[in-house]
């Protein structure tokens, strides 16, 4: 049974420098989209440092970063984007480049969920951050590092959302959250996981988890308008069983409700076997 849902997490509010361009919510939402369709388009094993191919005007590949204009946006867009981009590369006070040792974990993270074994890592716990200031400005932002975390810890690894975070420079923005996912899969490769980012069909995605591969997926929908990373350990006819960070908690999508709005992307971790949970039967 689905455990009531925490209240909703806040928007992350980010000082904004003077030469920031300021977007209208209609191009905020426009923003987002664009990143969204780059996401889904990206050639797999795109080269982590340099972008994202994707497919422009008339199906002709096209460059996009965060200094060249997004395609079909105005300029504005992209100086938005590369603004987020370069406060999230800056370093947290206090915190070294590279990765560091974990802290102290939160309260009793590795007790299993009946998420296929993965442990609950919740994104709004201020013990998932190295400061008061990262957690306000990230928590809303962090679900793509959260899911791979989870991952990490059914695997027994002590680590925490701001140590993937560490992992991935670059990879997210407080605004958009995360913008490239080759950075994810490097940052699972960092800790020694073989991550895949592919496109997958329903049946594709039911053999994985079958095989006990957890996949990281992103879907956009009522609950989360502005996109959302879970991780599905279980899927049948009926749905998909879920690892979620948010403040829902969700643990199970009907098939509906899931391919309404599921990217058709996955990102594939097949060396961190998932407990024997078949199907996507709610716990």
């Amino acid at each position: 049974m689905t455990p009531p849902a925490r209240p909703a997490l806040p928007t992350a509010q980010t000082p904004r420098r003077p030469n920031d361009p300021v977007l209208t919510a209609r191009q905020r939402q426009a923003l987002l989209a664009q990143v969204r369709a780059q996401g889904r388009s990206m050639l797999a094993g795109a080269a982590a440092g340099d972008g994202s191919r994707v497919t422009g005007a008339g199906g002709r590949p096209s460059r996009v970063s965060a200094a060249s204009p997004l395609v079909g946006q105005p300029a504005s867009f992209a100086r938005a984007l590369a603004s987020a981009t370069a406060r999230s590369q800056a370093p947290v006070a206090g915190t070294p480049p590279a990765l560091a040792p974990a802290r102290s974990l939160p309260t009793a993270p590795l007790d299993p969920s009946p998420a296929g074994g993965l442990p609950r890592v919740y994104q709004g716990d201020p013990k998932e951050y190295d400061s008061a200031a990262q957690h306000s400005t990230w928590r809303s932002s962090t679900c793509s590092a959260a899911s791979l975390t989870a991952v990490l810890r059914g695997r027994g690894l002590p680590v925490r959302i701001a140590d993937v975070m560490r992992a991935m420079p670059g990879g997210m923005t407080p605004e958009l959250g995360l913008v490239s996912r080759p950075r994810l899969v490097n940052a699972a490769a960092r800790f020694g996981l073989s991550a895949h980012d592919e496109a997958m069909t329903y049946d594709a995605l039911r053999q994985a988890v079958a095989a006990g591969q957890p996949v990281l997926v992103d879907v956009t929908n009522a609950r989360f308008p502005e996109g959302h990373w879970m991780v599905v350990t279980g899927a049948d006819t009926t749905g998909v069983r879920l690892a979620d960070s948010s403040g829902y908690n969700l643990t199970h999508l009907t098939h509906a409700e899931f391919l309404n709005g599921w990217s058709r992307r996955g990102i594939r971790i097949t060396n961190a076997p998932l407990a024997t949970t078949p199907g996507a039967r709610r716990g």
